[in-house]
């Protein structure tokens, strides 16, 4: 599962003060509300969904922290990445992100531009792959959600939630599965596991 300046304006004093003493502590006094407010305003993202795209399409991420009211861009740490913005709100900011057809495969690193300030690093993942949501209705093991294969699916998994998958193969063929977790750098260390099953429900592998 795959469960990114401008110059900054400064405070001003309530009232002016003369003679070079009282100026030069009027000028400190500035900077230093100054650079209070910058710092009570500086953009986070903890949580980005979802954390990746296909290479040459687009599709719309979901950044979500704290002070993003004034997010603009998206800057990614290869060329070619377009960002056009969606929506811009305190706690969240969504944009459609176009990964580039020749965008190296795996890990990239992005971060959210805002008019006040960047924000932190986060991971977001390039997939050869469509990408699939998981299901809203949570599909269970008696009902599990069928995956064409060559499908990157993406998701959450709160607590030890787990989500259930079929993929249809013929004999002969090969199934080849990678689960990204730890490389998405969650707030918490997110580590799963695949349990794969036969069509009777006994198990044929533990990843």
């Amino acid at each position: 599962m795959m469960s990114q300046t401008s110059p900054f304006r400064s405070g001003s004093l309530g009232k002016s003060i003369s003679g070079p003493v009282l100026g030069a502590s009027a000028l400190a006094s500035t900077l230093l509300f100054s650079s209070l407010s910058l710092w009570a305003g500086t953009p986070r993202v903890s949580f980005v969904y979802p954390a990746g795209g296909q290479r040459g399409a687009e599709i719309e991420v979901v950044f979500r922290g704290t002070n993003l009211a004034d997010a603009r861009d998206v800057l990614f740490d290869a060329p070619g990445f377009r960002v056009s913005p969606v929506k811009s709100e305190n706690g969240q900011f969504t944009a459609k992100v176009f990964v580039p057809a020749d965008a190296d495969l795996g890990e990239h690193r992005c971060r959210v531009i805002t008019h006040s300030g960047v924000a932190d690093l986060r991971t977001f993942m390039v997939s050869p792959f469509p990408m699939v949501e998981e299901s809203k209705t949570k599909a269970t093991a008696e009902a599990p959600q069928v995956i064409p294969p060559n499908t990157t699916v993406f998701g959450k998994t709160p607590s030890d939630e787990l989500d259930h998958y079929a993929v249809e193969l013929k004999k002969g063929q090969h199934l080849s599965i990678e689960v990204a977790g730890l490389q998405l750098h969650t707030q918490n260390p997110y580590d799963p596991e695949v349990l794969i099953l036969k069509p009777d429900g006994s198990q044929l592998a533990l990843v």
